[in-house]
């Protein structure tokens, strides 16, 4: 995923959002994580949690958390 597409990253809030998407998956993996089921529960999930979101529900989606905390905020998601 590096390499030479980063000469296509040619504005500053381009490369912010690529590193953030590597970041993400990075951490993913780091935590033994199924990388495209987590960025598809948190392309479902986030939008749920709106522009007024805290730090807790953020840090229950985090890759790091248990699954305690993803029952959690599964059972509290509105998409039931």
């Amino acid at each position: 995923i590096d390499g030479k597409n980063f000469l296509f990253l040619d504005t500053p809030a381009v490369r912010d959002a690529s590193a953030l998407c590597n970041s993400v998956i990075q951490t993913a993996k780091m935590n033994v994580l199924d990388v495209y089921g987590y960025l598809l529960c948190l392309l479902i999930e986030l939008p749920n949690l709106g522009i007024q979101s805290t730090a807790e529900q953020l840090d229950a989606v985090m890759p790091w958390c248990s699954m305690e905390s993803w029952i959690t905020f599964a059972k509290a998601s509105p998409l039931k």
